[in-house]
């Protein structure tokens, strides 16, 4: 019986590692390399060559040495003799040494690996072999011999080089034949882990997740030059909308209350080159997939609510919502506060915030392009709109824009349910076109992306702000660097933002999904791909463009779904085409 169960754990393991290797093989589109250490499949690599021989650039197998056989000498672990020209190497020094002047397709090396020091000299030799090959890592009982069993324990041996690969732990438990279990790791993970350059796979039940992440995002394209920012790709498909809810639509504003989308200001395409601000309030339900225009109970003000664009609108409690700055009628900024309710499914309240509770001149300027979040009032139990930057008229002249906005660096908190505006310290530089998002477990404010000059100086560091100290804490740089405005942002977890499209510093429309980790400011990004239907039409794919839009996360069951409403052409002010498009992502469940 044990014979038996240990012939079958034997053979879950074998196949996994082969699975792994053949998948890896089969997604890429240009030859591999494959590290092997401590797997135990005696002849992996010939088997792998029979199919993919001219898939694989180098194949390395690092064997564990234990002590009783090397007191043996080595006959347990000799090379085959199917193995030709082969290198052995008998320390990390020799293994290290030996990388530079391999020649061979296949490298073999026997290291007597114990310690958690030794394991990090092994990747660091690895890690030489990469240049910039993709490159798939097979670990076996390596852990189990290093006393490192923890994700946390296996991300710390790794050197700063691979921070752009996945780490995915597989430990075998027990042994009877359900041995191949797992280590819990997150969909955030499984995501990094399907698009990454450099991959690690430790363990046995490595095809378990496969199915999972293959239906979800399709097969990895891995890149063919080693500076390609795309890490992989996600699919967009449009929703469905019918007139007069299908017009296309810049520089609106949307606000996720729970399965309703609530869509406010912008400017409509009427007619060629032709513009008009909206002067509805529409209501999308994630639910129903549905799109209609929201009843106003005191319509009256409408036009002063929706008569606006690049302003912002903030979540602020249950079905409520803030509503602040922006421009109106040839740049005439903004500083009217609303106060927006979601009564029913069809019906939204709307009330001028009163300002009374402030002292007089203490108040924001009039403003467009700022960022904005909800954080915890640093004053009382309640919450507050954490307002920062963004571009205000300057008096005495009437030309271009760029002659007459100004950039701010001012920072604001407003109590909304008492009208009360308070003075923060200055941002650490001008900034417009930015994104702020709050991370409530350190009580920080983070500031990233946009403008600190009109048009052309890109911004690429994530500034902090403590509501606890009141103070700019720090800023730390975007690595690869992401310099971006006209983009929107969502919180996925509170280590992880998610950058959605902008102009880049080419002036170049990036229609893509970048995580940016608020740890080290390491960034990954993700093509967006058109469903088929939009791919058929050759002028909708042209036009297709996240800049100037807006963006909103929907939990629905155990999903995430990114919708994405409006934008259009790569202009600070307005824009000469607009976005046809009402497009649908699905995301895993980010956390970690």
């Amino acid at each position: 019986m044990v014979t038996t169960l240990s012939k079958r754990r034997r053979y879950l393991h074998t196949k996994v590692i082969y699975d792994a290797a053949k998948l890896f093989l089969k997604c890429s589109n240009v030859p591999v390399q494959i590290v092997v250490i401590s797997a135990s499949i005696d002849g992996l690599y010939l088997q792998l060559c029979q199919r993919w021989e001219k898939a694989i650039f180098r194949f390395v197998e690092v064997i564990r040495l234990l002590a009783l056989i090397a007191r043996e000498g080595m006959r347990q672990v000799a090379p085959s003799d199917v193995y030709k020209q082969v290198r052995n190497a008998m320390t990390t020094a020799d293994l290290h040494h030996g990388v530079h002047h391999i020649t061979n397709r296949y490298v073999r090396a026997e290291l007597n690996v114990f310690h958690l020091g030794e394991l990090v000299d092994v990747l660091m030799c690895s890690c030489k072999l990469s240049a910039g090959v993709p490159t798939l890592f097979l670990f076996g009982d390596l852990l189990e011999y290093t006393h490192v069993y923890e994700l946390s324990r296996i991300l710390e041996v790794i050197p700063i080089t691979f921070l752009k690969c996945a780490v995915v732990i597989q430990e075998q438990r027990g042994r009877r034949d359900g041995a191949t279990a797992s280590l819990p790791f997150n969909e955030y993970e499984l995501w990094h882990f399907l698009c990454a350059r450099v991959v690690f796979v430790v363990g046995s039940s490595f095809n378990l997740y496969m199915n999972k992440l293959l239906s979800t995002f399709g097969r990895p394209a891995l890149p063919v030059q080693p500076d390609i920012v795309f890490w992989g790709h996600v699919k967009a498909r449009k929703v469905v909308t019918s007139p007069p809810y299908n017009q296309d639509r810049i520089n609106c504003r949307c606000v996720a209350l729970g399965d309703h989308i609530v869509i406010i200001g912008g400017l409509v395409h009427c007619e060629k080159n032709v513009y008009r601000t909206c002067e509805n309030v529409i209501l999308f339900d994630a639910q129903k997939q549905s799109i209609r225009e929201a009843n106003v109970m005191n319509v009256d003000c409408l036009k002063k609510i929706t008569n606006r664009v690049h302003h912002s609108v903030t979540r602020v409690a249950g079905d409520s919502f803030v509503v602040f700055g922006g421009w109106k009628d040839h740049f005439t900024a903004q500083n009217d506060c609303w106060h927006g309710q979601l009564v029913t499914e069809n019906e939204l309240r709307f009330a001028a915030m009163s300002l009374k509770g402030t002292k007089i001149g203490l108040h924001p300027w009039a403003r467009w392009r700022h960022g904005a979040c909800l954080v915890e009032n640093v004053c009382s139990s309640s919450s507050a709109v954490f307002i920062c930057g963004g571009l205000t008229r300057r008096f005495g002249q009437v030309n271009a824009v760029h002659t007459f906005a100004q950039v701010l660096k001012d920072a604001w908190t407003l109590e909304w349910e008492y009208g009360i505006w308070r003075r923060l310290p200055d941002l650490p530089v001008p900034l417009h076109s930015h994104q702020c998002s709050y991370v409530a477990n350190e009580s920080l404010v983070v500031a990233i992306g946009g403008l600190s000059a009109m048009e052309d100086q890109f911004s690429a560091k994530i500034y902090f702000f403590s509501l606890s100290s009141l103070f700019w804490l720090k800023e730390i740089d975007l690595e690869p660097r992401v310099g971006r405005y006209g983009f929107t942002s969502h919180a996925l977890t509170e280590e992880v933002l998610l950058l959605v499209g902008g102009v880049n510093e080419r002036f170049e429309k990036c229609n893509t999904l970048t995580l940016v980790n608020l740890k080290n400011g390491k960034t990954i990004s993700f093509a967006v791909d058109l469903d088929q239907d939009l791919e058929s039409s050759s002028s909708d794919a042209a036009s297709f463009a996240f800049i100037n839009h807006c963006s909103a996360l929907v939990n629905t069951d155990d999903k995430v779904a990114l919708y994405v409403f409006g934008g259009g052409e790569n202009f600070l002010q307005s824009s000469s085409a607009c976005s046809p498009f009402f497009l649908h992502v699905d995301l895993p469940s980010l956390s970690f």
